[in-house]
């Protein structure tokens, strides 16, 4: 089933530890090839490769623009929160002290080993003093967890409303290939009575040379007839098919047959009735050409 290039998605997160909430919106609009910009808070950047990899995953083309957003608990948004003011700074490593002490509590208790730990041996522990900035990485990558798993769900909303618009877009290709498979009926039609009515000769007041030429002008579009007919139906099968990449493409170079055996008709096809005909699906054939540009 197609889907359509344009869309929105939004998923939200409360950051307990941080006292915040996580929002992050996707938005998809036509585009020939994908195409990704992103706005992201400061605490994520290094993560443009992994981010942009995971959007890739699920959309193939389209100008995609991801925002991502730490708004704080009064209501502020912030892209550039935590500035690197961390370089020359030193702090401790809580996490590892609470386990040092904790360690310390359960060799007195369980053990009755006497004695008490000072802050000597705290601070000349391994890896207890650590640059600031190092720590601030650290619930970065913490961070990341919860935009990936955000960034998930807005994706999903983004693809269940392209889904939503590929569907009425796949209803009007439906209607326009069944106009575009009546006029190809007509004219095949008309041709047939064109060579039936020369083969008897029951064409007056035309010449011998003219009506050949006719003939072999009625003949000649027979071929284009069979390979645009079977351009509709590769159409209908591409639209019906799922899992397949960049089906926007290929519906593409489907018209493009299309509309080139239409245009040898319209040279080839010396009548009223088929001109008529293969100008009607001319139209057809431009207006499924634009409405394509919004397919994935």
């Amino acid at each position: 089933m197609i889907k359509s290039m344009t869309g929105t998605g939004r998923a939200e997160t409360a950051l307990r530890a941080r006292k915040a909430k996580l929002i992050v919106e996707i938005r998809s609009s036509n585009h020939k090839f994908f195409e990704l910009n992103m706005k992201l808070p400061t605490p994520l950047a290094g993560f443009e490769s992994v981010i942009r990899e995971t959007i890739s995953h699920k959309i193939s083309r389209g100008a995609i623009q991801a925002t991502v957003i730490i708004q704080s608990a009064n209501g502020d948004k912030s892209s550039n929160q935590h500035e690197n003011t961390y370089t020359k700074t030193l702090t401790l490593d809580y996490d590892l002290l609470s386990n040092l002490l904790n360690l310390t509590r359960t060799l007195k208790q369980d053990y009755k080993i006497s004695g008490d730990i000072n802050v000597n041996t705290i601070m000349s522990f391994p890896g207890m003093i650590v640059p600031a900035k190092t720590l601030e990485q650290n619930k970065n990558r913490e961070l990341w967890q919860h935009v990936q798993k955000t960034m998930i769900k807005a994706l999903g909303a983004l693809d269940k409303m392209k889904r939503e618009e590929g569907a009425f877009l796949c209803r009007d290709f439906v209607r326009r290939i069944t106009i575009i498979t009546h006029a190809l009926k007509s004219i095949e039609k008309r041709s047939k009575i064109i060579r039936h009515e020369l083969n008897k000769k029951m064409i007056p007041n035309i010449e011998q040379s003219a009506q050949i030429e006719l003939l072999s002008a009625s003949r000649a579009i027979a071929e284009e007839l069979v390979r645009l007919s079977s351009h509709t139906r590769a159409f209908l099968r591409t639209i019906r098919t799922k899992n397949i990449k960049s089906v926007g493409r290929k519906l593409e170079f489907i018209l493009s047959e299309m509309l080139r055996e239409t245009e040898t008709i319209l040279a080839k096809g010396r009548d009223t009735s088929i001109s008529r005909d293969g100008i009607a699906i001319k139209e057809e054939v431009d207006a499924l050409r634009e409405q394509v540009r919004n397919v994935e």
